[in-house]
């Protein structure tokens, strides 16, 4: 795609055509255009000449059409409008056929009539517009200016430039691979200016001078809103303008983002099977979420298999298998079912796992037995290292001794040698 800026009709090449030409007349006519399209006309067709529009328009039956015209900012006397957007209001045009007659606006699309295609462009429906060019991407693009009786006009040159700065927003290209001529680069380079103060710089510009003293200051500040409107209108036959209709793919894909809930209007649905939350600032009450709640705050128990010694004796095989927890409550649910652990006829216990048999060990003498084996408990004063009554550590041992099952000769010979065993089974 190249793009070329004309800033007026009288610039354009005489012995070419673009594949596509984008006519801009910003205060007032493409506007208005747009406007009319929006309020829901059924197409508008355009009159360089009001006699020509007079005489048109008298094949179609009054309730079905709607004139317009306007020389010098001022409302032609034999048409109903003049050439401010503000008033083409769905209740004024819509179902209607709107033939416009402007000062400069109707010349310019006379003079691209003859193009692959061509299509109304303003500050209004910008993206409207870009998004469009894209889609269709002719080789070459024109952006033509209507100015004001043959001279430049500020107004329409942002707008280009403001067209041009979309397209590069939504491509990959950069300016020098898009630009026809140089008037493009500057188109952009003023758009990029001033796009924070549209409505200052329409209002410095001569043709916005000249609506302020007609007291048009509100149709000013309209045309210089940008992407207010979507409708884009093409040429159906020369002169002769509707709004462009989405095709099956743009109408099948903007059904499916309302589908997925991108649209605007779409409200976020929440899953059936979503658990409820509470409305921010506010605490949950209500029993769904007071019963989570307390399932939560309560430890899951696991069943453990008890840990008992040896020397216990075995349960009673009436009692309940080991790990399964008996409910104490019959407001709570089951305990889920566990498989019981085999018991013998005799016992209760789990099976212990067998451990490989030793040689035993031959005969000791018990004093190298009581020398080997851990020193017996003693009193406290004993275990903290210090002897306080030696008696009374006598019949300590004495006692620990006579528990060993091997017979011993007498109390008296393990007495005789205590002082000797104390010192050796407890260093300290």
């Amino acid at each position: 795609m190249k793009i070329s800026v004309y800033h007026t009709p009288e610039e354009i090449p005489n012995n070419r055509l673009p594949n596509c030409a984008v006519v801009i007349d910003v205060l007032r006519a493409s506007s208005t255009i747009v406007a009319a399209l929006e309020a829901g006309a059924t197409a508008v067709q355009v009159f360089s000449d009001i006699d020509q529009l007079l005489e048109a328009s008298d094949s179609i039956p009054e309730e079905q059409r709607l004139r317009a015209g306007e020389r010098g900012g001022k409302k032609v006397p034999s048409c109903e409008l003049g050439n401010s957007p503000l008033a083409f209001t769905p209740e004024q045009t819509a179902g209607r056929q709107l033939f416009l007659s402007t000062t400069n606006g109707t010349r310019c699309s006379e003079r691209v009539s003859k193009a692959g295609q061509v299509v109304i462009g303003s500050l209004n429906n910008r993206q409207a517009i870009a998004n469009y060019l894209l889609s269709k991407n002719p080789g070459n693009l024109w952006l033509v200016g209507s100015g004001w009786e043959g001279s430049y006009s500020l107004e329409d040159t942002v707008c280009a430039g403001a067209i041009i700065a979309s397209i590069l927003a939504n491509s990959n290209k950069k300016l020098s691979q898009l630009a026809g001529n140089d008037e493009a680069i500057a188109a952009y380079s003023l758009y990029q200016q001033w796009k924070q103060e549209l409505p200052e710089l329409l209002s410095s510009a001569s043709h916005g001078q000249r609506l302020l003293k007609l007291k048009s200051k509100e149709d000013l500040e309209y045309c210089a809103q940008l992407d207010i409107i979507k409708s884009v209108p093409i040429q159906k036959k020369p002169g002769l303008f509707i709004e462009r209709q989405p095709n099956l793919i743009e109408k099948t894909c903007e059904a499916l983002g309302r589908l997925v809930g991108r649209g605007p209007s779409q409200p976020q649905t929440k899953p059936q099977d979503s658990e409820p939350t509470a409305p921010q600032g506010r605490v949950a009450s209500e029993p769904a979420v007071k019963e989570r709640v307390v399932a939560q705050a309560q430890p899951q128990a696991k069943p453990t298999k008890p840990q008992r010694s040896l020397s216990q004796p075995p349960e009673e095989s009436s009692r309940p298998a080991v790990g399964v927890k008996k409910p104490t409550d019959q407001t709570d649910k089951p305990a889920a079912k566990t498989k019981p652990v085999p018991l013998s006829s005799t016992d209760s216990r789990p099976p212990v796992k067998s451990t490989p048999k030793t040689q035993p060990k031959p005969a000791q003498d018990p004093i190298a037995k009581a020398d080997s084996s851990p020193a017996p408990e003693l009193p406290e004063v004993v275990a903290s290292g210090t002897v306080a009554t030696l008696d009374k550590a006598k019949e300590t041992i004495t006692s620990a001794v006579a528990e060993i099952p091997t017979p011993i000769d007498s109390s008296s010979e393990v007495a005789s040698m205590l002082p000797h065993q104390l010192v050796k089974s407890n260093p300290r």
